[in-house]
Parts: structure tokens; C-alpha cells; sequence
């Protein structure tokens, strides 16, 4: 696969929605098993940074664990 930013691409295959699923679970993000990733009114900003340090820390645990390949992304870091 090319780079890309494109999120959707990244986690496109099953195991690897999978491993991010049980990762931002682990870091306190839950998404109904991958299904639903859903924002509101009720999420506050703090909840939001939460969030967005998770998905980047649990992207980064997948790059080191080997189950998401880090040049897929055309940089160091998405977030």
C-alpha cells in the first residue's frame, strides 16, 4: 500500500482493527468493538485529548509490536 492518511485504508484489514480496537480499549477508549466511533456534545475537551493521545499511543504500540507497518504512514507519527 502507498502512504496514505487516510485512517479508514490503515485499518481497513480486520486483525489490524482488531489490535486497535484492544489497544484504545486498554488506554480507556472504548468503540463497541470497532463498530462505532462516536463523538458528541456530551465529550468534553479533556475527553476529547484523551481520545487523540490515545489513538496516537495506541498507533505507536502497533508500530512497535509489529501489527501496523510505520510506513504506511509517510511519517514518523500520525498524531
Amino acid at each position: 500500500m502507498p502512504p496514505t492518511n487516510d485512517v479508514s485504508k490503515l485499518i481497513a484489514g480486520t486483525q489490524t482493527k482488531i489490535r486497535l480496537c484492544l489497544h484504545l480499549l486498554h488506554r480507556g477508549v472504548a468503540t463497541m468493538a470497532g463498530r462505532f466511533f462516536i463523538l458528541s456534545t456530551a465529550h468534553t475537551e479533556e475527553d476529547i485529548d484523551q481520545t487523540v493521545k490515545a489513538f496516537g499511543d495506541s498507533l505507536d504500540a502497533m508500530i512497535v509490536e509489529g501489527s501496523l507497518n510505520q510506513a504506511n504512514f509517510g511519517y514518523d507519527r500520525l498524531l
